[in-house]
């Protein structure tokens, strides 16, 4: 394996091998924006340009979600005795979305030629005025990646949050793709895409063709399996928790969100996390990736 800085007009880090490219974009809040496995591109991204960051802020494509995955109703939350209003970044919907962490420019602490170590540092703000540090550490590897989370509460209060993956995988030919992943319940989502009641999963084994989905369900097993012609992708988080699932329209992708935590958790604290001053918190995610 080796790791290559890339001084183009938006830089990257490129860990290639044998058939395998991983494209990591500090600029574009950390994240993944190529991954290709035995010459098969595992992870959909975007151009590494000013058009290709547009998009990625639009979509999100493999977004580091923090201090909340999804969406906060009306961008409002009452934490302690305290209001608090939060931009509202989700036009469509009126609410906030996905944190701060996507947007911003981490801190490149060190790298291998198979690590990146990136920290995001966070003061006070009107809306979230708990300052941390989030740092986050990739290893990289011929068979898929490790992201590691360690959040630390730089602050005087308490700290509420959550964490989320962003990943769009590549299914070219949905009917011939399915995932499985155990789980106790299904949030189902009002007109604003806030969760307003939960239902019992029946299944946990779905075909991608013709779903259409935008939830989060509650797992009851850490292993999610995402399968299809000519390999199989497997996420584990370190804890049971959530996953949110999307099928975006065009279909020839599907989101597989890891969070430790629902949507709009500040409000109803299913999943929220909170943290002393001076405490840190550890969380991480595995992709391992067969191809046949």
């Amino acid at each position: 394996m080796n790791c290559n800085f890339v001084e183009s007009e938006i830089p990257y880090y490129h860990f290639t091998d044998d058939g395998f490219s991983c494209k990591i974009v500090p600029s574009f809040g950390g994240s993944i924006q190529e991954l290709v496995v035995n010459e098969k591109p595992i992870i959909k991204g975007v151009s590494i340009d000013k058009d290709g960051f547009e998009e990625y802020k639009e979509f999100c494509n493999s977004a580091i979600l923090f201090p909340f995955p999804n969406r906060i109703a009306n961008g409002a939350y009452y934490f302690g005795d305290k209001q608090y209003q939060l931009d509202l970044n989700d036009s469509r919907y009126g609410n906030s979305i996905h944190g701060f962490a996507y947007c911003q420019t981490p801190e490149v602490i060190s790298h291998t030629d198979t690590s990146l170590f990136l920290r995001f540092t966070h003061s006070e703000s009107p809306g979230y005025p708990f300052p941390y540090v989030l740092e986050l550490e990739y290893t990289i590897g011929p068979q898929g990646l490790n992201l590691k989370f360690t959040v630390k509460n730089t602050g005087k209060d308490l700290m509420p949050f959550g964490l989320g993956w962003h990943p769009y995988f590549v299914t070219p030919d949905q009917e011939k793709f399915s995932l499985h992943f155990e789980a106790e319940k299904k949030y189902l989502v009002n007109e604003t895409m806030i969760p307003d009641h939960s239902a019992p999963v029946n299944h946990s084994k779905f075909k991608l063709s013709g779903l259409e989905v935008d939830n989060a369900y509650r797992l009851t097993n850490s292993e999610v399996i995402l399968e299809g012609p000519n390999r199989e992708l497997k996420l584990f988080v370190t804890e049971e928790g959530y996953i949110q699932l999307y099928n975006p329209i065009d279909k020839k992708s599907f989101a597989v969100e890891p969070m430790s935590c629902i949507p709009d958790a500040f409000n109803n604290k299913i999943g929220l996390k909170t943290l002393r001053p001076g405490v840190t918190f550890e969380w991480s995610i595995e992709l391992e990736v067969n191809i046949t």
